[in-house]
């Protein structure tokens, strides 16, 4: 299996990143095959995922 690594130097403070990251409600529209979430307290969360494989269509609910 073919493998690699990239590399990308953000120039943002690292403050800046945290804010961002630590807020869900900022970036979880961004997670792939994302479709909703429920924030249940500072540490628990529901998402749902759904995608589809030929034709065949799935959701995924994760706590």
């Amino acid at each position: 299996m073919a493998m690699g690594t990239h590399t990308v130097v953000v120039p943002v403070d690292v403050q800046a990143v945290w804010d961002y990251v630590s807020d869900l409600e900022k970036w979880a529209t961004t997670v792939p095959a994302y479709k909703e979430h429920e924030i249940i307290n500072d540490k628990q969360s529901i998402w749902t995922f759904e995608g589809s494989v030929k034709g065949i269509k799935k959701q995924y609910k994760r706590r």
